[in-house]
């Protein structure tokens, strides 16, 4: 076995070792995505969309407040002619959330950049793409040109919190936003458990 495989068995139990002498924990996320506003226009079957899975990594700066940088996989099923499928082909989203505790609930708010994947081969309906007209037959502009395709990184922000259910066990609210393309700016709300090590 090469050095570079064996490089992760060494370097995860380290972390996991320094993490509990330093205040820092690790969380892990399971929601279910409910769509909200522009995210409805854009999914096979309105509100329950999809669903999501992330890693994050929480360092604590005095008792309160905190920091956590986060890693989500995001899986939705677009309407036809999106060119998004996530649920097969997921999403990618991370970020930096800034946490603070009170009473037990975590509250947190976060800036993040999510890569919608989009599929461009089959992004044929004019308001997911780049094309610049309505359709063939009345060649007009839309919102002035091109829609820019939604599978590059987009910038968003979160906030939401996270409710003490048992021991390291957390029940987790947050709604977000992103950007998608010059019509959309989708939201959603997610609700689901933080388990945190």
């Amino acid at each position: 076995m090469k050095f570079s495989k064996r490089l992760p068995l060494i370097l995860i139990p380290a972390i996991v070792s320094f993490s509990s002498l330093v205040g820092q924990t690790f969380d892990f996320t399971a929601s279910s995505v409910i769509a909200n506003g522009d995210l409805n226009k854009m999914v096979r079957t309105n509100n329950l969309a999809g669903h999501t899975f992330g890693f994050g990594y929480k360092i604590a700066y005095g008792e309160s407040t905190h920091v956590r940088t986060h890693f989500n996989l995001f899986g939705v099923k677009g309407i036809q002619g999106s060119g998004i499928d996530n649920v097969n082909r997921y999403a990618f989203n991370m970020g930096i959330d800034l946490m603070n505790e009170y009473k037990g609930v975590t509250f947190y708010v976060g800036l993040m950049g999510m890569s919608w994947r989009q599929n461009t081969a089959t992004n044929t309906n004019f308001l997911y793409n780049n094309t610049t007209t309505q359709n063939s037959a009345s060649p007009t502009l839309y919102f002035g040109g091109n829609n820019i395709a939604g599978n590059d990184v987009k910038y968003g922000y979160r906030a939401g919190l996270e409710y003490p259910i048992v021991d390291k066990l957390y029940l987790n609210f947050n709604f977000t936003q992103t950007e998608f393309n010059k019509v959309y700016s989708p939201s959603y709300f997610a609700l689901g458990v933080t388990y945190r090590y």
